[in-house]
């Protein structure tokens, strides 16, 4: 009786889920190029630029704030679902940007990135677009900021690309395979019906995370290839990433030096609540570079 009322309240939970997004119509995480321009500008930003880097037959989409590539380089990752208007109040933060040229990359399948709604499932493909957009700038000092499903994103790029950084900070990451819930809904809102229903963002995160676990295990055997500095921020409040998935990683980053921490007070969403948690992160890897 009791598994027959728990699926009954999860067949509640899901129509009415799926209500909400037909009747709103969008829940996409996507904001206009002039949007983006215009509330950097308003915090006094100049030197913006978005951009565009075609590889694998997609493009992926970037906000850039400065264009002096003397200075170190900040990319930040989205997890999934979300885009890289997350991060506009660290590329307006001028405590950070008068330090660094800063960017801020849609991933595959979200915000204004080629085939909105399709995802790349594969880290390993993502880590090559990556890769393609990193060639593009010369700078002497790079780093890589990684929320939630942006953080394997960015340690597969520094496993198959060991070069192509110099630092690594994960916010929240989802790192380890056996941590990676196992979410009934996912099958759900797989259905040809569903997916048709939902909005495009969130059929694209719930395939990329329908297939996560797969793609952490096969970074199991390639953590030892990460030799550079590393700090992982996890909150201990956190519903969506176990905060276990810090202590994985100082496991795993066996070859490169690893700060870990836990803060008490924090959940998921490190880049909004705990900004000032991620601009000293940032600046302390920027000390590195001088």
């Amino acid at each position: 009786m009791k598994s027959k009322n728990l699926f009954r309240k999860r067949q509640i939970v899901l129509l009415v889920l799926v209500g909400i997004f037909i009747y709103t119509g969008r829940l996409e995480f996507t904001n206009t190029e002039e949007e983006y321009q215009t509330y950097l500008e308003q915090q006094g930003c100049s030197d913006i630029h978005c951009g565009l880097v075609d590889t694998l037959g997609r493009s992926l989409h970037y906000t850039q704030v400065g264009q002096n590539e003397q200075l170190p380089l900040v990319i930040f990752v989205h997890g999934s679902p979300g885009s890289s208007f997350e991060y506009k109040h660290l590329l307006a933060d001028t405590s950070i940007n008068k330090h660094a040229q800063l960017i801020a990359v849609d991933r595959l399948g979200f915000g204004l990135s080629s085939e909105h709604g399709v995802a790349e499932c594969s880290l390993e493909k993502q880590a090559a677009m990556l890769k393609k957009l990193l060639d593009q700038f010369h700078n002497p000092y790079k780093i890589l900021v990684g929320h939630s499903w942006g953080g394997p994103t960015i340690a597969r790029l520094t496993m198959d690309y060991p070069k192509s950084a110099d630092a690594l900070i994960f916010l929240a990451a989802s790192l380890s395979p056996d941590l990676e819930p196992s979410v009934w809904y996912r099958y759900i809102l797989n259905f040809p019906l569903v997916r048709w229903a939902i909005p495009r963002t969130v059929v694209a995160s719930n395939s990329e995370l329908f297939t996560a676990q797969t793609e952490l295990k096969k970074m199991l055997p390639l953590w030892s290839k990460i030799t550079i500095p590393c700090t992982v921020i996890q909150g201990q409040k956190d519903k969506l990433v176990p905060p276990a998935n810090a202590i994985f990683a100082q496991k795993m980053l066996i070859n490169a030096p690893t700060q870990i921490q836990i803060v008490d007070s924090l959940n998921h969403f490190i880049p909004w609540l705990g900004p000032d948690l991620v601009r000293t992160a940032i600046l302390e890897k920027l000390k590195n570079a001088q």
